[in-house]
């Protein structure tokens, strides 16, 4: 993020569907992030792809990549990088 950052792009990295945004508040929250899918997961991350309007890139790695892959695959992003993707 922060090579993109610096080279003028916009960069998101958000959290996965239950997560907590800080290690402090892992305990307080109700819900888990066991048990998602890779749907769930996808479809939290394209609820996000208004955020860029031109040129979305995404990149993703082990689970993130089949995620980048299947954001790809809905014509979400105008092109993705799976690094070591894992399948479903």
């Amino acid at each position: 993020m922060d090579f993109f950052n610096q080279h003028g792009y916009e960069t998101l990295n958000p959290a996965w569907p239950g997560d907590s945004p800080t290690v402090a508040n892992v305990g307080l929250t109700r819900q888990p992030i066991a048990n998602r899918g890779v749907r769930e997961i996808a479809d939290s991350y394209a609820k996000l792809s208004h955020h860029f309007l031109i040129h979305r890139l995404c990149i993703g790695h082990s689970f993130g990549g089949l995620i980048a892959q299947v954001i790809l695959g809905r014509g979400i992003a105008a092109a993705g990088v799976a690094i070591d993707a894992g399948s479903d």
